[in-house]
């Protein structure tokens, strides 16, 4: 069994998706990817040791913020040990309020995978 920790990459947008998974397994991480909330969901189904997830704000079929707050309703104790972080196009002016996103952390694209990196980080040391 590996040690590695699992993130969970939910991204409807392949460049992207692609390249932040290969920044986490880069970095020594255990990554899975999904396509969508509904795929995201499923993995999550599949499989509930990820310790963080990276979704996208606004995709297709399941939102984001449809995907935490489903999780959070049939698995509270998967979100309790999860860290989420949302990624989304919008401007922060276009009032996406951390409190009631239901995300731990929210980050703007174009994305800083080192910011994005860094920020993993710190919730390791935790």
């Amino acid at each position: 069994m590996s040690d590695k920790v699992k993130i969970l990459i939910v991204e409807d947008e392949p460049m992207l998706r692609q390249l932040i998974e290969e920044e986490f397994q880069a970095a020594g991480f255990a990554t899975t990817v999904a396509v969508d909330g509904k795929a995201g969901l499923a993995a999550i189904e599949a499989d509930n040791s990820f310790k963080f997830v990276v979704t996208d704000y606004n995709m297709p079929h399941m939102t984001g913020t449809e995907l935490v707050r489903t999780v959070t309703t049939k698995y509270p104790e998967f979100r309790k040990r999860t860290t989420w972080m949302a990624l989304t196009a919008h401007l922060p002016t276009d009032s996406i309020d951390l409190k009631e996103s239901d995300f731990d952390q929210v980050f703007y694209k174009p994305i800083s995978l080192k910011m994005l990196m860094n920020f993993v980080r710190a919730q390791l040391k935790k």
